[in-house]
């Protein structure tokens, strides 16, 4: 078992399906928890008719790591949890009908998670993502050795900046959407992911929109994201 103790996720499983559905992990924020989707989202509606499964597992404060003080969040989510699940719900198992998603620290979570495992994830939506986890880290020391201990952050596995320079010109990384508003406090960071991956050979896609870090916008950029992800054709 990936964590030592009891844990809770949500699953929205499609009405009808002639075949195996798509699966998308949908990540949560810092402040939130495995239900805010749910509750914050039109989410079911926006999923209806197309044949989707969405897993919203909850994801602590981790930053979807395995932590030194804590549990073992990151590898719970991309190894222990697709596993049981497949079996359990028959999902399907390839890489272009698996995708994942989240906000703030879940973006982060998500372009981690995505781009450290090009071979299991054909798309990625990072809606407003935490990009810089050195700055993060810094600003929050208390955070950063339950999560990270002494590790050196900036260029490592932890470093979605440094993943995505791994990652540029390789044929089988995902394709990456990358959402932010104007406003939105992270949005330095954000621009400067953005200025890094326009730079690079990179399957990447950047919308900017007016709004801040708010559920006002993450609520119509799920739905985009669906549609985008349901209507690709492997």
């Amino acid at each position: 078992m990936m964590l030592a103790n009891d844990t809770n996720l949500n699953i929205v499983l499609p009405d009808k399906r002639l075949h195996p559905p798509k699966v998308l992990y949908l990540l949560h924020g810092y402040q939130q928890h495995f239900g805010s989707w749910l509750n914050q989202t039109s989410l079911i509606r926006y999923a209806a008719g197309k044949n989707l499964a969405i897993i919203m597992p909850d994801g602590g404060r981790s930053f979807y790591t395995d932590m030194t003080t804590g549990e073992n969040y990151y590898s719970y989510i991309v190894k222990e949890l697709p596993r049981f699940l497949r079996g359990q719900l028959g999902l399907a198992p390839e890489k272009g009908d698996t995708a994942v998603a989240g906000l703030s620290m879940g973006g982060y979570g998500a372009l981690k998670i995505g781009l450290r495992n090009p071979d299991s994830f054909g798309m990625i939506g990072a809606f407003s993502p935490a990009c810089d986890i050195v700055r993060i880290a810094k600003e929050n020391p208390l955070l950063s050795r339950a999560i990270c201990g002494d590790m050196e952050l900036s260029g490592s596995e932890n470093d979605v900046f440094h993943l995505a320079r791994e990652a540029s010109g390789k044929d089988n990384t995902p394709e990456i959407f990358h959402y932010c508003g104007s406003e939105d406090f992270l949005i330095d960071e954000n621009h400067r992911f953005r200025d890094l991956a326009l730079g690079l050979d990179l399957p990447y896609a950047y919308i900017e929109e007016p709004g801040e870090h708010d559920w006002e916008k993450w609520d119509p950029w799920i739905k985009d994201f669906i549609g985008r992800f349901t209507e690709r054709i492997q």
